[in-house]
């Protein structure tokens, strides 16, 4: 074998085991990016995510004038609740169909797609403005809006 004809044979074994290098390189750095972003979330319980949105209207409310001092109180009912991504795969055999979902897993963790907030059950505002009409309807539409809640479920009352 001439020295020209090895070198040749070497080429195309280093340009297959350059890709594949290069390929198994790509999807690692791809799962390390993807994992950086924080794809595992954690449950938010229901008593901190009404704490969260209390703190935010009672900013929100104290900006309108002739509210005042305010305090407000949400109900929740349960908790969040994340929504996991899954395969699903359907096959047939001997004539019945076979369904089987598997979680898509990254990094170890389910993949989380979304994360549903629980549902408010009512809201109490309790505020120095509360005796003038037209502060309890403009506190009434804000929350509405804010909250996407019904005005059946918002309760203002006047602070002492």
């Amino acid at each position: 074998m001439k020295p020209s004809e090895s070198i040749k044979v070497v080429k195309p074994k280093l340009k297959k085991e350059l890709v594949i290098t290069l390929i198994v390189s790509l999807i690692a750095i791809l799962v390390i990016f993807l994992s950086s972003f924080g794809f595992s979330y954690e449950t938010t319980k229901g008593e901190d995510y009404a704490s969260q949105l209390e703190s935010k209207v009672e900013k929100l409310l104290s900006s309108i004038e002739g509210v005042g001092k305010v305090e407000v109180f949400i109900t929740v009912d349960g908790s969040s609740e994340e929504v996991l991504a899954k395969t699903v795969e359907t096959k047939i055999e001997n004539g019945v169909k076979i369904t089987t979902e598997s979680l898509i897993l990254i990094s170890g963790k389910p993949y989380v797609t979304k994360v549903l907030s629980p549902k408010i059950i009512g809201v109490t505002i309790v505020c120095k403005g509360a005796n003038k009409v037209a502060v309890k309807v403009a506190i009434t539409e804000c929350v509405k809006s804010a909250l996407q809640i019904d005005a059946e479920r918002i309760k203002i009352l006047k602070m002492k």
